[in-house]
């Protein structure tokens, strides 16, 4: 119950807090900008920088990485935008249009970068499984012997079994189950002497 309530009165903050982020920003925005479509979307920046951030950082930790610069300092950047956002509701008029204009390409860029760390770190990780996985020349990388594991197979069950189990042919399957051939001695031209 304890945990419940932590949960839930943490999503009803985050909540709260976007909604009257989000207000507060778009005050700002449209009077330093105006009233535009635009408008309504940059608002939503500052907390998809913190996010995005958030989430590079939290993977860098998950995988063994150091914190990556650049996401720290995309987290710095997007609360600085939200107490920007927010200290300037009471005084919109003072916002000049070209920090408003200019926000968009930088939080473009700063959720970029976040991203492409956790793609790059994801390739890393993907690349040192494969490289742990790969055979290591003592046999392993040859191609496994199917008529060998079928004749095991034969040994252990019925044929009219491993037919069914398979969709093998009867008369195949009857070629497999027998022994192979001895291999014939070989022949020397000289009798029974061996070659010289």
């Amino acid at each position: 119950m304890t945990r419940w309530t932590a949960r839930l009165s943490l999503a009803a903050v985050a909540l709260i807090a976007a909604v009257a982020s989000y207000l507060h920003a778009l005050v700002v925005v449209q009077a330093a900008d105006g009233r535009g479509v635009v408008a309504y979307f940059i608002p939503f920046l500052a907390d998809l920088v913190i996010a995005s951030a958030a989430a590079n950082i939290l993977d860098a930790g998950r995988t063994g990485h150091p914190r990556p610069r650049w996401s720290m300092a995309a987290v710095g950047v997007g609360i600085v935008a939200t107490l920007y956002a927010n200290v300037m509701f009471g005084y919109p008029e003072r916002v000049p249009s070209w920090l408003v204009n200019g926000w968009p390409p930088v939080a473009f860029a700063l959720t970029l970068e976040s991203i492409t760390g956790m793609v790059r770190r994801g390739r890393e990780v993907r690349d040192s499984r494969l490289a742990d996985h790969e055979p290591t020349g003592t046999g392993q990388d040859e191609p496994p012997d199917l008529e060998a594991d079928m004749r095991r197979l034969l040994e252990r069950h019925s044929q009219r079994s491993v037919s069914r189990l398979t969709g093998a042919s009867r008369a195949r399957l009857a070629q497999l189950a027998r022994p192979p051939a001895p291999a014939a001695a070989e022949v020397q031209l000289n009798g029974s002497r061996p070659d010289a």
